[in-house]
């Protein structure tokens, strides 16, 4: 396992910026675009995020971009005779474990993410992970991980979307340089609802998976298919989401899903 993970800490109070070499990620992939996972986490259904991994193994055909996620995972560390060393588990599954283990699997991504301080950091006495909240770390199995925070002098309640809008950010000149760039929602709860309103306002085409469960069958495909997923439009008012922006694949059809990437041309084709 590498641990080569890169962390910036950016604070947004004092002008703070994604520095240079975060925002160049998507040009050094071996295919410029950006992919960013969001769903499931802390309260998500632990037989729908089981089944993830083999969902990522079936989709992933072709895939060389930058992949990003909120960042956030729980390790298990345990002492593995064979190898001599101790190693980490990831607890269960989650969607920001998804980047980590694209890299895992070889595959030629640059795995990154963004996540949101909600409290003081710390490093865990197991391992030196950084602890963001709890018993979430940020995941050092990928390249790059920002974390953000809208004060130094504020230790705000958990917001599990707080960086989003800086993200955002970065991915609007990302689009004005022409990298492709594509929102993937899986499962989630009311912040995964927020999120994916977030990206469909920066123009951001998502692709929503049917039978994932939770907001996106209860909330987002509905609301969306009955035209009342509104999002503000360019005076400020509420208005239904661009049916161009969004595409729905079934859950666990990774050709789907794969397919539906390749035609927002964040898989090469």
């Amino acid at each position: 396992m590498s641990l080569r993970c890169k962390f910036d800490v950016i604070d947004l109070s004092g002008n703070g910026q994604f520095p240079r070499g975060f925002e160049m990620l998507p040009f050094q992939a071996q295919h410029r675009a950006a992919i960013r996972f969001g769903g499931g986490c802390g309260k998500a259904d632990a037989e729908t995020m089981a089944k993830i991994p083999d969902y990522v193994r079936e989709f992933a055909d072709g895939i060389a971009c930058l992949v990003t996620s909120g960042g956030t995972v729980r390790f298990t560390p345990r002492y593995d005779a064979e190898r001599g060393h101790t190693v980490y588990d990831a607890e269960g599954f989650m969607v920001t474990y998804i980047p980590a283990m694209l890299k895992g699997l070889g595959y030629n991504v640059i795995a990154a993410s963004t996540t949101p301080r909600t409290q003081q950091m710390e490093l865990d006495e197991n391992y030196g992970g950084i602890i963001v909240s709890g018993d979430y770390r940020i995941d050092f199995r990928q390249d790059r991980a920002a974390i953000i925070q809208p004060n130094a002098l504020e230790i705000a309640d958990p917001d599990w979307i707080a960086d989003v809008p800086a993200y955002l950010e970065q991915a609007k000149a990302w689009l004005l340089a022409g990298i492709p760039q594509a929102w993937v929602g899986m499962e989630g709860g009311g912040g995964t609802v927020d999120e994916a309103k977030l990206f469909l306002a920066a123009g951001i085409p998502c692709v929503f998976t049917r039978g994932s469960g939770r907001k996106m069958d209860e909330v987002l495909i509905p609301e969306f298919e009955a035209g009342k997923l509104l999002i503000p439009g360019p005076d400020g008012d509420l208005a239904p989401v661009d049916p161009n922006l969004v595409s729905i694949v079934p859950f666990m059809d990774g050709v789907a899903l794969n397919s539906a990437l390749r035609e927002l041309n964040c898989i090469a084709n």
